[in-house]
């Protein structure tokens, strides 16, 4: 996932805490527009067509486009946030490996989830006895699950 390859990004979607965070990236940003939980329906409707069109480059988003947000084509998105919540890293993390034909997923971490949790390619379901599951990142138990 290397952002030097050459290889034009289709979108990038930003992942931030708060509304100001957003709107601190966006005037710095071109071309980029903030979706948040007081955005209009109309208006994040108009943005999110934008940004699968091409026609805005980056969202910074507060909270509300980790889940139910359908863009297979997405190619990178920046942790700006961080988490303690394994679900909520993954549902982020989420939004670019979708499977997409000939897409290079890119994956910036600003906060450090990757160092509390490990990457997404290193987490692991496994079953160290009977009736318990876990999931396992280096070695390192994330969660479990007892059956």
């Amino acid at each position: 996932m290397n952002p030097k390859s050459g290889i034009p990004r289709k979108g990038i979607l930003i992942f931030t805490r708060f509304i100001r965070e957003a709107e601190k990236l966006a005037s710095e940003i071109p071309n980029c527009a903030i979706v948040s939980g007081s955005t209009p329906k109309e208006e994040r409707a108009r943005i999110l067509k934008g940004f699968k069109d091409g026609r805005i480059k980056v969202v910074a988003n507060v909270g509300v486009l980790t889940t139910g947000f359908d863009y297979p084509e997405l190619d990178t998105i920046v942790l700006a946030r961080p988490t303690k919540s394994l679900s909520l890293y993954y549902q982020m993390v989420g939004r670019v490996i979708r499977p997409c034909q000939g897409k290079e997923g890119w994956v910036v971490d600003l906060s450090g989830n990757f160092r509390r949790f490990g990457r997404v390619e290193e987490l692991r379901i496994e079953q160290p006895e009977k009736g318990k599951w876990c999931i396992m990142s280096r070695g390192r138990q994330l969660t479990n699950v007892v059956f």
